[in-house]
């Protein structure tokens, strides 16, 4: 079932005047991997971001980037890639 689903049939049953308590905590049970999505995305996002400031400050500065880095950031940005093609 969807998260799109999940919410449908959460105000469905909220409209029908039919979500009693023990319903309402079992949906906020249900959109936990919403939750755990959200905090990925931010984390990795801000990591690439983090990266890329990172690149342009050392490169600016006349440094070379280390390989780790560029390392770092292929995966920060290939696992949000993995992530928003794995969201349906």
């Amino acid at each position: 079932m969807s998260k799109k689903d999940i919410i449908e049939l959460q105000d469905y049953l909220e409209n029908k005047g039919k979500l009693d308590d023990k319903s309402r905590k079992l949906f906020a049970k249900l959109s936990l991997p919403a939750m755990t999505y959200n905090l990925a995305v931010c984390f990795l996002g801000l990591i690439a971001v983090g990266l890329i400031v990172g690149y342009f400050w050392l490169i600016l500065d006349g440094k070379e980037v280390p390989e780790a880095l560029w390392g770092l950031g292929g995966a920060a940005i290939g696992g949000l890639a993995g992530i928003f093609a794995g969201n349906k």
